[in-house]
């Protein structure tokens, strides 16, 4: 019985130690894999040097020729556009960000003269100012790095971008003639650089500056953004 009564205070000191040590891991064990979701709306400015190849909406039958659907009218000419994209992202551990659904709306800025181009041999002219676009993205990954209000980050996301009609008009002797109008639909992956502040415990305020890796043809665009987020 002695000897319990002096081994008490040893082991009860081994055991607070124990307790102490076990909580922290406790805690990271607890934090590890938890998951939250965030809810975004940014508004970004982006230029595109060169617009990718559109293509006819419908067929055509006029006086003199047949345009048949689908036909390519290169464009190549440049573009800005400035719109609203909202978007739904889960986090992981506060550190991994996966980007799971976007959608955008944007319209043309800036000049924009109507593009001479050809169709099936023919003169048609396009005007990029008529029409407006859409983008919409389907998963990514990203990651961020917390440093107390502020984050900074990363993210790499495909996106589908679809301009679906811009007015068209194809040169019949010495006039136009209107036709069914041309879309325009490229794919694109875009890196997203992003400095964040946090303004209270739900709400981000971040800067995104997005180079495109990849829009309808190789290092195609650059865009700015200001965004807000909404989550943990």
């Amino acid at each position: 019985m002695g000897r319990f009564r002096k081994a008490r205070a040893p082991l009860a000191l081994v055991l607070a130690t124990a307790s102490l040590l076990a909580v922290p891991r406790a805690a990271s064990a607890r934090n590890r894999g938890r998951g939250a979701g965030e809810v975004s709306l940014r508004l970004t400015l982006q230029h595109m040097p060169s617009l990718p190849a559109g293509s006819l909406r419908g067929s055509n039958s006029t006086d003199l020729r047949f345009y048949p659907e689908d036909a390519s009218i290169p464009m190549g000419n440049p573009m800005t556009f400035v719109g609203l994209e909202g978007g739904f992202a889960f986090t992981l551990d506060d550190r991994w960000v996966l980007p799971f659904l976007s959608v955008g709306v944007y319209a043309p800025v800036g000049p924009m003269p109507d593009v001479l181009s050809n169709i099936a041999g023919s003169v048609v002219r396009v005007s990029p100012s008529t029409g407006y676009r859409v983008d919409a993205s389907f998963l990514g990954l990203g990651f961020r790095q917390n440093d107390r209000r502020f984050s900074y980050g990363f993210r790499i996301v495909p996106y589908i971008a679809f301009m679906p009609s811009l007015s068209t008009a194809v040169l019949e002797g010495n006039a136009f003639t209107p036709l069914s109008g041309t879309r325009v639909i490229w794919g694109a992956v875009r890196f997203e650089g992003e400095a964040c502040r946090r303004l209270d415990p739900y709400r981000r305020a971040c800067l995104v500056v997005t180079p495109s890796i990849f829009e309808g043809r190789w290092l195609n665009g650059l865009a700015l953004s200001l965004k807000v987020e909404l989550g943990s």
